[in-house]
């Protein structure tokens, strides 16, 4: 970490983002993978207690040093690392002079523009082996890396080691740099840096033994959800600091992307004093002040943080979890086991109707899960009018008057007019069927259920009443 001038925020606003959620029972199994064992294999070779892997003749890390040699020989096997995991690996050279950034990345399944990082830097000061600066930060984003890996996600999810943070985060703003000349849409960015000794000063017990998880005001909504999945799937302490303390994740500030770090103490407690071997030779595995469960439980939180974020995938190959694998399913975005789509155009019903722009026939107005065009089309729904808009839905929004309530639109009841026994002609047997409606209008509802009494209105005034009989009778003498 990089002693620097902290910057003091002037207030906090929340900033309306959808967070994509997973169920608990899924976010749990990926933090039950964290190992003290895997996680310190990555610091023994970090440190220079183990040589590299596969390495001839053996070769040991003396410090990760930006502008060393040994920085060179890390950064390959971190890129090894990644890509024997799968992910699309890759070295981000910014300067010659420099090690390289280590990038790996998976790629998002149904959401791949929207980028979620995990980062840290892998550099040291010259002549320390970096356990917790930053080691720890690097082996859990490795160790993270191996985890989900395993799993799809909506979002893309990159795992970053920056070099040159000790000369000012000369990685990372070089990177973020790019990613925005790239017009890149990174969503979030965590950043890990320095996380085995939270208790100050060496206390025991300390008051203030917490992970302080600090960004800028625009950053406020990312360092709550980062606080709550602590608070969900860990059992160590988290405070929110919004003094917009700097690491890596200062770097991506800006350019407008939101960004928090989490550190073991904040800049002005760990510059005081609160890890005596800060940027010294004795920042090494054998410290007796670092807290190993601390750590892990670090990594975890941080995890659960970003796969909420970037939406992991409880159904893997089957987004939407209806049993029909992705490359089969008519509409992976909505369950439909069924598959139906009755316009067979190769869009499912349900996707039809979610995407529906308004057109009448995609909508779905009486919630049947069929696109109303469909509904008309075979019958099941009837657009006497027609409108392309069922008729019970006319009715029910107001559209259309249904002032006898028999689910047919007052319009579309009025028939021919005169036929009064609605046999689909005006004549003679229509006589008796008129009489009843003028004289006895609930006795001719009776008896003709199926009929509207208004079409006695042969005068066409809005009512039945005697005035109607000329025109009724010089509709029989002319049929």
């Amino acid at each position: 970490m990089r002693a620097t001038l902290l910057i003091t925020s002037v207030g906090l606003a929340c900033v309306g983002l959808v967070v994509a959620g997973a169920p608990a029972d899924e976010i749990e199994d990926i933090t039950s993978q964290v190992t003290l064992e895997e996680y310190q294999s990555y610091l023994r070779v970090l440190t220079g207690v183990d040589p590299i892997p596969f390495s001839f003749p053996p070769y040991y890390v003396t410090d990760r040093y930006s502008f060393g040699f040994d920085i060179h020989e890390v950064g390959d096997w971190i890129h090894d690392h990644f890509a024997a995991l799968g992910l699309d690996a890759s070295l981000h050279v910014f300067d010659s002079s420099y090690g390289p950034n280590v990038i790996g990345e998976l790629p998002g399944l149904t959401d791949p523009d929207d980028i979620y990082i995990l980062c840290a830097h892998y550099d040291t000061v010259a002549g320390t082996p970096g356990c917790d600066d930053n080691g720890s930060g690097t082996a859990a984003v490795m160790l993270a890396a191996g985890i989900l890996s395993q799993y799809e996600f909506a979002g893309t999810l990159r795992f970053i080691t920056f070099a040159g943070e000790e000369q000012w985060m000369v990685g990372s703003q070089a990177y973020a740099a790019a990613a925005y000349d790239a017009g890149e849409n990174i969503v979030a960015v965590i950043n890990l840096d320095m996380l085995l000794h939270p208790s100050f000063d060496n206390m025991e017990p300390d008051p203030d033994h917490d992970l302080d998880i600090g960004g800028n005001t625009a950053s406020q909504w990312l360092g709550e959800h980062l606080a709550e999945q602590f608070g969900a799937y860990t059992s160590i302490d988290v405070q929110l600091d919004d003094s917009g303390f700097v690491s890596n994740q200062w770097s991506f500030w800006p350019y407008g992307y939101d960004a928090v770090g989490a550190l073991e103490n904040t800049p002005s407690e760990i510059w005081g004093g609160s890890i005596d071997c800060y940027h010294s030779a004795c920042d090494v595995m054998t410290n007796p002040h670092y807290e190993w469960d601390f750590g892990l439980e670090a990594v975890r939180g941080s995890m659960a943080g970003l796969a909420t974020l970037a939406g992991v995938l409880t159904c893997p190959g089957d987004y939407d979890c209806d049993g029909v694998p992705d490359e089969e399913d008519n509409c992976p975005s909505h369950q439909n086991p069924d598959q139906a789509d009755c316009d067979d155009d190769g869009a499912g019903d349900v996707c039809t109707i979610a995407e529906c722009e308004g057109a009448a026939w995609c909508a779905d107005c009486n919630s049947n899960g069929i696109p109303d065009g469909c509904d008309i089309a075979d019958g099941t729904s009837p657009d006497c009018q027609p409108n392309g808009v069922p008729d019970e839905c006319d009715i029910a929004d107001g559209t259309s008057p249904d002032d006898d309530g028999d689910g047919i639109p007052d319009e579309c009841e009025q028939g021919l007019v005169g036929d009064l026994n609605c046999d689909g002609s005006v004549n003679f047997f229509d006589i008796d069927a008129f009489v009843l409606a003028i004289t006895d209008p609930a006795g001719y509802e009776a008896a003709y259920p199926d009929c509207d009494i208004m079409l006695a209105d042969c005068s066409g005034d809005g009512e039945v009443n005697f005035f109607d009989i000329d025109a009724f009778v010089e509709l029989v003498v002319g049929q």
